[in-house]
């Protein structure tokens, strides 16, 4: 397995690679400014911004490449949104925290964190919603589409367990796949491109592994992909299994120390003014 880093910038987020995996888009976060929806191929070269908004969430693709969804967090509450992948004004096609696509791009899945909410199932060209039965859960922390077999992949957390739970997009056949009390990372859930397995990050005490979990045949438990990779929580993969890209996230903690002058009993009086700050010792994150 061979990794490549893409961005430089240090502040790229919840990637989405393109179903021909020749592109991926990334949410940045400049410090005191709106996000960003960006646009890049893998292969490098400048990058195209897609949409700005003061939240941005979980990107997706379409099924053919053509447009993204995403929700967005504005004026109001978290609402979804369209995009094309050539950029121009986002269109708003439903409310919610998440969402996904189903095969063939005229409907998507909806949803906010609470339960009360429900799970909702949109038709694009009309913007019906109808509410379709989950399992219980006191917060749903992920959603995602299989755009091969239609399926739903809900992580769900109640009473401070996590659960991996897939059902059809009627809400009909709910199976729960995974539960742990700890350690799966939140909306780090995938499908397989095939629909046959599901992809997610198990967090150890310091680095990460890549669970899959096969759901056919005999043998369904999670098996490790990669050990000791340093993500930061999220993962997409190419439509044909070949490319996964992630995020990378590393925190670096020093110390650093100011010399100062005058006796250990005046030591505040006579610690240097720069700035008009006065600063003894500390720990910055770097």
């Amino acid at each position: 397995m061979t990794h490549r880093q893409i961005t430089f910038l240090g502040d790229a987020y919840e990637p989405a690679i393109s179903p021909d995996g020749k592109s991926v888009v990334y949410v940045i976060r400049p410090p005191g400014g709106e996000m960003k929806l960006m646009l890049q191929d893998v292969s490098g070269g400048r990058s195209l911004e897609l949409m700005h908004a003061p939240i941005l969430r979980k990107p997706t693709w379409a099924p053919d490449g053509s447009q993204l969804l995403l929700s967005a967090v504005t004026e109001h509450s978290p609402e979804v949104f369209i995009v094309s992948r050539l950029g121009g004004a986002p269109r708003r096609v439903a409310d919610g925290a998440y969402s996904c696509w189903l095969p063939g791009g005229t409907q998507i899945i909806a949803s906010f964190q609470n339960q009360e909410a429900g799970v909702g199932l949109v038709d694009m060209a009309t913007g019906g919603r109808k509410v379709i039965p989950a399992p219980a859960y006191h917060w749903l922390e992920g959603i995602a589409c299989s755009t091969k077999t239609g399926r739903l992949l809900l992580l769900t957390v109640n009473r401070e367990r996590y659960s991996l739970w897939s059902m059809k997009s009627d809400g009909s056949e709910q199976r729960k796949l995974v539960e742990a009390e700890s350690g799966i990372t939140l909306q780090s859930a995938r499908w397989s491109p095939a629909g046959d397995a599901v992809y997610y990050f198990r967090k150890g005490e310091d680095t990460t592994e890549l669970m899959r979990l096969q759901l056919s045949g005999d043998a369904q438990q999670p098996s490790v992909l990669v050990s000791g990779l340093e993500t930061g929580g999220y993962f997409t993969l190419s439509d044909d299994g070949s490319q996964l890209a992630y995020t990378r996230s590393l925190s670096y903690s020093n110390l650093w120390l100011v010399d100062l002058s005058g006796s250990s009993s005046s030591v505040l009086g006579a610690c240097p003014r720069i700035a008009n700050n006065c600063t003894i010792s500390g720990a910055f994150l770097r």
